[in-house]
């Protein structure tokens, strides 16, 4: 019984456990993110359009599924990910969202994680916080093969909620929610990309009715509240697989981390090392691969980036940013095997010391 805590790097750990789970999660995404029957409360709010739906067979006080639509434009499916999964920018777009780390990973596009909540703005005196032992699957074109990651594609994210005392059991002072799905869909849609989030959760414990309520009309307003993220702040760095490389041929992303400080008073309040993405990987000789960051938004005011390498396999590894976007790192014979950090910080801004 325990919780495992958060680690910069992550031992990829095969075979996944939980395949079962998140396919029966992906099945569920796939017969209701384009159904038309049963969904009712349909109504438009900022750009978004929210729908709920009790499923077939459910039990006396169980909540429906939700779903939110909506375009984010001038952006691409890869780079939506990232303002999805980075706990640092969650925070600015989802309300109920305190931390999360990877307990566990499986492969670059699925792991184990655990996430902590928060009360309900608003509602911390009546509503204690929540918490999730999930596990996370990514599709590309509506398939596991990460070979069909890149720009362009549709690319579907999937949770479900699991057990595992050993590693994240319920802790005391938190309620733990029961995840059936929560989906996001990425597809594009010209320059833009048409956005579907479809949740089906249990939030645990004992809540009044009209604060059920309230969450329920508020979960599918994510999508939009993602799209007004990016619109005010960009995306944060990610890694970008070639995919001329198979799997086995790839330098292996471990973890991401990404340092972006609070909303206060309705303004953005910087960290010390705001803005600071660390991406943590295990080298491959020849497992060559990109950095995409947002120059257009997230890095504009301070014209760019500055990258540094650091870790056991700093010395094999070499990077060229070409000023629009993209860093292109080489990984060489001598940082074969080996751990090195990636760290995209604004141009200006001192690296502060390596994380303990």
């Amino acid at each position: 019984m325990g919780l495992q805590k958060a680690q910069n790097y992550v031992h990829v750990d095969t075979p996944n456990p939980y395949e079962a789970d998140l396919q029966t999660a992906f099945e569920l995404l796939q017969r209701e993110i384009d159904e038309t029957q049963g969904w009712e409360g349909r109504e438009e709010k900022d750009d978004v359009i929210l729908e709920k739906k009790l499923l077939p067979g459910a039990a006396a006080g169980d909540l429906p599924i939700t779903r939110g639509t909506c375009i984010i434009e001038g952006i691409t499916t890869d780079a939506i990910v990232p303002l999805i999964q980075a706990p640092g920018i969650r925070r600015k777009w989802d309300p109920r969202f305190q931390d999360a780390w990877i307990l566990r990973r499986f492969s670059s596009a699925a792991y184990q994680f655990y996430s902590l909540g928060n009360s309900p703005p608003g509602m911390g005196w009546l509503i204690s916080p929540r918490d999730l032992s999930g596990a996370h699957q990514q599709y590309y074109e509506g398939k596991k093969d990460e070979s069909l990651a890149g720009q362009g594609k549709e690319i579907i994210l999937i949770q479900v909620g699991i057990k595992d005392d050993e590693r994240a059991s319920e802790q005391s002072g938190r309620t733990r929610m029961k995840l059936s799905l929560s989906g996001w869909r990425l597809r594009p849609q010209g320059d833009d990309v048409k956005v579907t989030y479809i949740v089906k959760v249990s939030l645990g414990g004992s809540i009044p009715k009209s604060a059920v309520a309230t969450i329920l009309k508020d979960l599918p307003t994510c999508a939009g509240k993602l799209r007004n993220t990016y619109y005010e702040f960009g995306y944060p760095p990610y890694i970008v697989q070639p995919s001329s490389l198979s799997a086995a041929a790839q330098s292996i992303q471990e973890n991401e981390v990404f340092h972006f400080g609070p909303t206060k008073s309705g303004a953005h309040e910087p960290l010390p090392n705001d803005k600071h993405g660390h991406l943590y990987v295990t080298g491959k000789d020849g497992g060559d691969f990109e950095v995409r960051y947002d120059v257009k938004r997230m890095y504009n005011k301070e014209g760019g980036v500055h990258v540094t390498v650091r870790g056991e396999g700093k010395d094999g590894v070499t990077t060229v940013d070409d000023g629009t976007g993209t860093v292109s790192v080489r990984v060489g014979q001598a940082a074969d095997g080996k751990r090195f950090e990636i760290i995209i910080s604004p141009k200006g801004k001192k690296v502060v010391a390596p994380d303990s």
